[in-house]
């Protein structure tokens, strides 16, 4: 598997944060609250992280971005 497609590392470190945040709340329905508790991040933590990121909070709707 090759990761390295000519981005920067903060690039790279973004996606995985996006898939792995994503991934997270999949697996927990959804709650911010059991995902923060999972990841061992607090609540307020997990929230701005997902706003940084654009990750929704309000729906289910997967955050897709397929340049990883």
């Amino acid at each position: 598997m090759r990761l390295y497609n000519h981005g920067s590392l903060r690039e790279a470190k973004e996606q995985f944060e996006i898939m792995f945040i994503n991934d997270a709340l999949q697996y927990n329905k959804f709650s911010i609250r059991k995902t923060a508790e999972a990841l061992d991040v607090h609540y307020s933590a997990l929230h701005k992280k997902m706003k940084d990121l654009g990750i929704p909070k309000t729906t289910k709707k997967k955050y897709s971005n397929n340049n990883f």
